[in-house]
């Protein structure tokens, strides 16, 4: 099976087709307005909203020769074909002619439009803005690299005439059916996966009486190969939160009165109630440990959560699990 049904929203080519026609012809120039504006004219029936960007990530791109004229479009392709194995050769090939390596600076924007009233019930929309910058020689014989790999992709250089090859532009990346992904993942494993259970503790605590999930977290997803060689998915959620996230890993931690005025204040902060109980799977920020002091708590003569989100925090409790 390829790992590409997984996730991948099972919908017309053609509509397909509309979203990605509809994130590479907006201009990032013009902010993600623009590209939720292409999107509501495209696909009306999907009311997509902007929740988070995240950047800091950057992909081998191609090559291009000192005059500026493109070499090829993907340097790896390129390096694997002309270097048949053999890496000296290559070396010595073309050490000295004069060529350069790019790569995709790039963000990634994440849109999501909501089809029922579950957690689970939403669109994700993934949009990569990139630029391609030219930054280094691609082979730079004061500090030659050791392998097809490091040439390729090296962990450190010195960037050297670095000069951007073109503006930045939208690249559609993926667009997942969310409820369609828990599917395909059920006909695959017996066990529910954790983001799962993470979107069924929000469905059922009192998170979900003031927003919905989508507009407080986002899936990262990344495929990979098993260790039997098959395709598969891993699934995290990313908090949507722009702020500094506060903390609640302090040593001892407090109990009773005290703690429940802790988790309130970390609530009120995150802006929903059992924030710090997903924080709590997803963050450092908050240790495990503090569900150990609240259950103790509510077993005993305090009471400062709802019945709901008691039932959750038991059902954690019983059988752990975080990201």
């Amino acid at each position: 099976m390829s790992i590409e049904p997984l996730y991948q929203f099972r919908e017309s080519s053609d509509l397909l087709d509309i979203v990605r026609q509809s994130c590479t012809s907006a201009v990032p120039a013009q902010g993600h307005a623009a590209l939720l504006n292409n999107l509501h004219h495209s696909i009306p029936d999907y009311h997509f909203q902007h929740v988070l960007v995240r950047g800091g990530w950057y992909r081998p791109g191609g090559i291009i020769d000192s005059t500026g004229k493109r070499i090829t479009g993907n340097m790896e392709a390129w390096v694997q074909q002309q270097s048949g194995g053999e890496f000296q050769d290559f070396l010595d090939r073309y050490i000295d002619q004069d060529l350069y390596a790019t790569r995709f600076y790039g963000k990634t924007h994440y849109l999501v439009a909501k089809t029922g009233g579950r957690a689970c019930d939403f669109l994700q929309l993934e949009v990569e803005e990139v630029q391609e910058r030219a930054d280094r020689p691609l082979i730079n014989p004061d500090d030659l690299p050791d392998n097809l790999e490091e040439l390729i992709d090296p962990f450190e250089y010195e960037m050297t005439d670095v000069h951007d090859l073109s503006g930045p532009r939208y690249i559609f990346r993926r667009i997942t059916s969310v409820p369609e992904l828990l599917d395909r993942l059920h006909e695959r494993y017996e066990e529910k996966y954790r983001f799962e259970r993470f979107m069924d503790a929000w469905d059922n605590s009192s998170a979900s009486e003031n927003a919905s999930f989508f507009e407080h977290w986002v899936l990262s997803l990344r495929e990979y190969t098993d260790s039997y060689d098959q395709p598969d998915i891993s699934v995290k959620p990313v908090s949507t939160f722009k702020g500094k996230t506060p903390v609640l890993d302090e040593s001892p931690i407090p109990r009773g009165a005290e703690l429940a005025v802790r988790i309130r204040s970390f609530d009120h902060d995150i802006g929903y109630p059992m924030a710090w109980f997903f924080y709590m799977l997803t963050h450092r920020t908050v240790s495990h440990q503090i569900v150990e002091s609240i259950h103790q708590d509510l077993m005993g003569a305090y009471d400062y959560l709802p019945a709901k989100d008691l039932a959750i925090l038991i059902d954690w409790y019983d059988n752990p699990y975080s990201f």
